[in-house]
């Protein structure tokens, strides 16, 4: 069962990440609730108001990215996703029906491509979202960023597999 303060904690993990605040900084936040509600047993709601409130007094003074700022991340992240993903399908599809090119290179050249994009990306991603740890303990404070990688990296292998079958069947 989730208590009260684990509830907090998450909301305003995901409300200094949302305000782009530094992985130490969020950790070192989380640590000083922690402390405080173990010492005093005050809820951490009345202590420091609304996690979203919060966050917005800890990521003041943060250079953050802008709202067009974020958006045209977003974008690009979709734009490249969109891409290598198409690339990787088309080059799936040529390779398991046995098609001699596709785009214009070699089927298996295209299949390469688009693994090697998505690997890449993946790695970019999971890099860039830094581990916020506990500066206690220096333990990951959400253990499920460790999984993101591989998950990601399953369901594209899940979704090229059902390409790879799609195409088999054609």
């Amino acid at each position: 069962m989730i208590t009260d303060t684990e509830k907090y904690r998450r909301e305003l993990l995901t409300a200094l990440r949302l305000r782009d605040v530094d992985a130490d900084r969020i950790g070192e936040v989380l640590a000083e609730v922690d402390s405080h509600v173990a010492e005093t047993g005050e809820d951490p709601r009345e202590a420091f108001g609304a996690p979203a409130d919060y966050a917005r007094v800890i990521g003041d003074g943060v250079r953050g990215l802008s709202e067009r700022e974020r958006r045209t991340r977003n974008a690009g992240h979709a734009l490249m996703g969109g891409l290598v993903g198409a690339v990787s399908v088309l080059g799936i599809m040529a390779v398991v029906r046995g098609d001699e090119t596709a785009l214009g290179m070699p089927a298996w050249l295209t299949l390469a491509l688009g693994l090697l994009g998505a690997v890449l990306g993946i790695v970019l991603l999971a890099v860039r979202a830094r581990v916020v740890r506990d500066p206690r303990t220096g333990r990951p404070v959400d253990p499920s960023q460790r999984w993101f990688a591989p998950v990601v990296l399953a369901g594209y292998a899940v979704v090229l597999a059902a390409c790879a079958g799609l195409a088999a069947m054609l």
